[in-house]
């Protein structure tokens, strides 16, 4: 067995996959393993006593397969009890939180976060653990005092504040910012806004190890002032984010040129900045008359600081991890097995931290440094110029030149390339197709950067002339990298965008890449019998086949043949899509100002939507708007719809200014007006009426554009922020307003949805569109007993998150983006919290 830590990593990896879906009890893990270990003992046995065939390691294997499972099982286990307990405390009100940081916090302009974990809640009489952890975000006053006194990593903290559970994502698409928060194994979070609801409490018993991380944090925070003192704003940014992993100090246009052109990943810490920073250090102190040994194990000790710095994570650990087995492969005389290595590192972060699985960072990682090991050998050999027979003198010197200084750094990025596609487009939806050579430009800027930022750090105080001078020069190269990448991002082949990738798309296209490798046999070490003629038909297929996925995978995304109506969770706010089969698409209002970069923008990314042929901004409410301010710089949009309205706002303004400069025809509709024939639907604009005068005097609420969409058969009413008196005038005009779904005015406001006006939709489903929690108290009580009146099914945003219509004009399929968790719920919920209810009275009791 040549990489058995390569099989046992691969073989945990798969119970953890098999654990999502597969639900076994402790004990009947625990009976599993004992008798494989039992049936392990006894083929071992009986081969010393009878000499028989030598025991396989398949058993040894299954016990690995069953604790992959147990950890995914526990993972789970975890984040439901975490969810009921703060489903029941999030009902009460206030309560007390206290825990300890696991990071430092993350501070930014206005607001922060903190990371706690080891939580106890405290509730009134009632006291509590729970497991996971829990974010802390800071707004105001509470920002303001720890931005003075910024706490460390192990600082135990107390805050105040109503408990609010993460239940995940809540629309469509790919994973958002709330499955983000579950993969990290944080199950809630409050809001500290008053210095009042949050204090430093007094240090308990600090580890060496938090100690250690404390004052690394410190000399982090000291070397980027230096760096933004010596440096002017956007390279300081740039050489911060290089060495710290500080990316969030860019600014938006440079971030998204970088992620366009598939090289964020310089920005977050990783085994690159690692292998730059252990190589620096190495040659430094050879060149100081170290020996190799000794210059090694100086290399680890400062990478083993910088970890400290930067935090563990995934990729630094990896990196260190795999740093320090070479330090012991020289100690040791023996040859490192970087494949073998690579695997106990992901072997031990997995044991120690499961839930890292999940992480991007980790997999393009992992996947990263995989990419490097399989195929740059192979690439490079197909790189290479091999010297012609009759080479002269100048011809060989400049194939030296190529050797040495071309072929590995593509063949490096073309591997990473490989192994991480699949991953960016099912994460990011776009393959960034010049990575491959941009990559070759940035790798280098990136080592000369990062060895004039250990210049600058080194001599500052030494000597602040030649400190000046490494500043002067980084600056000059941080200048460099921002250019190549915005040129780069304006190429129009730089990256291809991409709809969410199918899992058998996946398969194959690792299959496509891999399978070579397993045939063929090709060893990962310098033993490569491996012809020449085969090696590059091998790597011409594998690269003709990586083009095709790039360019015909958004060819797999067929436009569905019914239409489809999506109306997002964006909080309090109202957004609702319309997609029809010939791929034309109508959004009607866009939430709040963060809908557009937490639903809709992600929504429309997996789902290949490129144009917006109509948008309907219903009225002059920023909760019905305020995403299209972001929304029209990112997609084009063909027309835009709006309320006949004498008093629009300056900001309402603004954005069609700026939806119209970017191409967008902008309409100010009055009733009655429609679009007969919008790929086979009929758009009627009921509200508000044509009649100027009379407009001038209503509420904005009045003036919402009501809008209803006939698709053959069914019929969908989408009323904005109507009111009592606008749904009398309706009726007094005597317009047909029945529909099969009404979208609730108002958010379910008391003050819409009058009784009259129900009985004449009639409606077989409502939607109603809130935030959960809301300050106002939405939707009102006796707004869900008329609708119950009339019998309509009641969906709710803030509860069953997104909710999807389907229909061809007959038929009629409704269902919410978390239905499972809601059913889920409504079976077994309620005597999980009953027995939750009864630990923390007992809990409360032993307290008192």
């Amino acid at each position: 067995m040549r990489h058995p830590l390569l099989i046992v990593t691969t073989v945990l990896i798969c119970g953890m996959i098999t654990g999502q879906f597969v639900y076994l009890p402790p004990l009947a893990v625990f009976l599993a393993n004992a008798a494989v270990l039992v049936i392990c003992a006894f083929e071992i046995i009986r081969h010393q006593l009878k000499r028989g065939p030598r025991p396989q390691g398949t058993l040894l294997f299954i016990v690995v397969f069953f604790v992959g499972l147990y950890l995914q099982n526990q993972l789970a286990v975890r984040q439901v009890r975490a969810s009921e307990r703060l489903a029941l405390l999030e009902q009460g009100g206030n309560s007390i939180i206290s825990g300890r940081l696991t990071d430092d916090p993350e501070l930014r302009d206005g607001f922060g976060f903190l990371e706690i974990d080891r939580i106890q809640i405290r509730q009134g009489a009632m006291k509590c653990e729970i497991p996971g952890k829990l974010l802390i975000r800071l707004q105001g006053s509470a920002f303001s005092q720890l931005a003075a006194d910024p706490p460390a990593w192990h600082d135990w903290i107390e805050a105040r504040g109503v408990v609010r559970r993460n239940t995940g994502g809540r629309n469509p698409g790919p994973p958002d910012y709330f499955d983000f928060l579950l993969s990290n194994d944080i199950h809630g979070w409050i809001v500290a806004r008053s210095s009042n609801d949050i204090r430093l409490v007094e240090e308990k018993h600090r580890s060496p190890l938090a100690w250690a991380r404390h004052a690394a944090q410190g000399w982090k925070d000291h070397f980027s002032e230096i760096i933004a003192r010596r440096m002017p704003g956007e390279s300081a940014a740039i050489m911060q984010s290089i060495c710290f992993g500080r990316a969030y100090r860019l600014g938006p246009d440079l971030r998204r040129d970088f992620m366009k052109t598939g090289l964020m990943h310089v920005f977050a810490v990783s085994g690159l900045h690692v292998g730059i920073l252990g190589l620096i250090c190495f040659f430094t102190f050879r060149f100081l008359r170290a020996g190799p040994r000794l210059a090694a194990v100086l290399t680890l000790i400062v990478l083993l600081g910088y970890m400290l710095m930067v935090g563990p994570r995934p990729p630094v650990v990896r990196a260190v991890i795999m740093a320090a087995s070479l330090t012991l492969s020289l100690f040791i005389k023996t040859r490192v097995d970087h494949l073998s290595s690579l695997s106990l590192a992901a072997l031990l972060i997995l044991l120690w931290e499961p839930q890292q699985l999940q992480q991007t960072g980790f997999q393009l990682s992992f996947l990263a440094v995989a990419g490097i090991l399989f195929f740059t050998k192979p690439i490079y050999g197909l790189l290479c110029w091999k010297p012609p027979e009759d080479e002269t003198l100048w011809h060989s010197r400049v194939r030296r030149v190529w050797n040495h200084c071309v072929p590995g750094v593509l063949a490096a990025s073309l591997g990473v390339q490989l192994m991480v596609a699949p991953v960016i487009a099912v994460r990011f939806h776009y393959l960034p197709l010049l990575a491959l050579l941009l990559n070759a430009a940035i790798y280098p800027l990136v080592v000369v950067i990062m060895g004039f930022g250990a210049l600058i750090l080194l001599t500052s105080t030494l000597s602040p002339g030649l400190a000046g001078i490494a500043a002067t020069c980084g600056e000059f190269f941080c200048r460099i990298m921002a250019l190549v990448v915005r040129h780069g991002a304006d190429w129009p082949l730089a990256y291809s965008e991409q709809p969410t990738w199918p899992w058998w798309a996946v398969a194959a296209y690792y299959l496509m890449i891999l399978a070579p490798l397993t045939v063929r046999r090709i060893e990962i070490d310098q033993r490569m019998p491996f012809d020449r003629p085969k090696q590059n038909a091998v790597l011409l297929m594998q690269f003709i086949g990586l083009v095709c996925f790039a360019v015909w995978m958004p060819l797999f995304s067929h436009p569905p043949r019914d239409i489809t109506i999506t109306f997002f969770d964006v909080g309090q706010g109202d957004s609702a899509l319309i997609e029809f089969p010939a791929g034309r698409t109508a959004l009607i209002d866009a939430g709040p100002p963060s809908a557009a970069r937490r639903a809709l923008l992600p929504y429309f990314e997996a789902h290949g939507i490129r144009r917006l042929d109509l948008v309907i901004a219903t009225h002059d409410d920023l909760d019905h708007y305020g995403g299209l301010i972001e929304l029209a710089r990112e997609i084009p949009i063909s027309q835009l719809l709006i309320p006949q309205d004498p008093t629009l706002s300056e900001k309402f303004q603004r954005m069609l200014d700026d939806a119209h400069a970017r191409g967008a025809q902008i309409h100010a509709i009055c009733a009655p007006a429609s679009i007969p024939d919008f790929c086979a639907a009929e758009f009627e604009f009921l509200n508000p009426a044509d009649n100027p005068v009379e407009n001038s005097f209503r509420d904005d609420n009045d003036l919402s554009l009501v809008t209803r969409v006939t698709y053959f058969d069914r019929t969908f009413l989408f009323t904005g922020d109507l009111t009592f008196e606008s749904e009398a005038d309706l009726l007094e005009r005597r317009w047909d307003v029945g529909a099969d779904v009404l979208k609730t005015s108002h958010h379910g406001s008391k003050h819409g949805s009058s009784p009259a006006f129900l009985r004449a939709v009639h409606p077989a489903y409502a939607v109603i569109s809130c935030g959960r929690d809301n300050r106002f108290g939405h939707p009102a009580q006796e707004v869900l007993q008329r609708l119950r009146a009339v019998n309509a099914r009641i969906y709710r945003t803030d509860r069953q998150g997104a909710v999807v219509i389907h229909t061809d004009g007959k038929y009629l399929q409704i269902e919410s983006h978390q239905q499972e968790a809601m059913l889920h719920e409504t079976n077994s919920a309620l005597s999980r919290v009953d027995a939750v209810a009864r630990g923390l009275r007992s809990a409360a009791s032993h307290s008192n």
